[in-house]
């Protein structure tokens, strides 16, 4: 009788565990899916509204170069965004003397280009590049994911 009841116990257990794997795996999925769709609204402001996008190229500058706090940085951006990072590079060490109150001497890297799934932005490179302040719309979106992802469940799943 023991062995018996010990026996449906175990596989009592072994079916809630994975009953709940089941809900984990596919609570994950959506998750993924959540972060996809952000991922690309993300990619579409680049995409269909290059002033506000080149606005936000500007601003995603002058805050990465404020972080990294060099005289000299190399700007890495996607190739397709390349003569919009030039349109608003010019205003850029203006900005930052404004904001630092030291000159900055900005370039533009043209032999390495970002990859497409960055969806945007940009990546600061120190003098040397040591030193990689990554400033793209997906290390931003990782970001924000990883630190809300409590918040991203709870409104996903407030009803389980």
């Amino acid at each position: 009788r023991k062995s018996i009841y010990l026996y449906l116990c175990s596989a009592q257990s072994v079916h809630a565990n994975e009953a709940r794997l089941e809900v984990l795996l596919a609570r994950d999925a959506v998750m993924l899916e959540a972060y996809n769709e952000a991922m690309s609204a993300l990619k579409e402001i680049s995409e269909s509204d290059p002033e506000a996008y080149e606005t936000l190229l500007s601003d995603l500058m002058l805050q990465g170069l404020i972080k990294l706090r060099d005289t000299e940085v190399l700007v890495r951006c996607r190739e397709q965004d390349l003569d919009s990072v030039r349109d608003v590079l010019p205003a850029i060490p203006e900005m930052y003397l404004a904001a630092v109150g030291q000159p900055i001497e900005l370039r533009v890297d043209t032999s390495k280009f970002l990859s497409d799934s960055a969806c945007g932005g940009v990546a600061l490179l120190s003098k040397g590049g040591r030193v990689v302040v990554e400033n793209t719309f997906q290390s931003r979106l990782d970001i924000a994911y990883q630190q809300n992802m409590p918040a991203i469940r709870k409104i996903l799943f407030q009803d389980l």
